[in-house]
């Protein structure tokens, strides 16, 4: 069982209104902190989680050899969504 599945049964165990409900960025970030782990998803993160998402569904050729770009392209974009959010 995946730290994210162990969060996710924790919430439905303690009855939790929205446990199927909450988004994947907010069941790693519980798993992380029932793991113990000092690292927890940012905004940032979530943001180049949710594009690099898109980005790959979009590839019809599936051809992701260039993986940094891929990845530095997608917190780019996490970048211009967090200056939007500024105004």
């Amino acid at each position: 069982m995946t730290p994210e599945q162990a969060a996710r049964d924790m919430l439905r165990r303690l009855e939790h209104p929205r446990a199927d409900e909450l988004t994947a960025g907010d069941v790693v970030e519980l798993a992380n902190l029932i793991a113990g782990r000092r690292e927890t998803m940012t905004l940032r993160d979530h943001f180049a989680m949710r594009a690099l998402n898109g980005m790959l569904a979009a590839d019809s050729d599936r051809t992701t050899m260039y993986k940094d770009r891929w990845a530095n392209m997608a917190y780019g974009f996490a970048d211009a969504m967090l200056r939007a959010r500024k105004g």
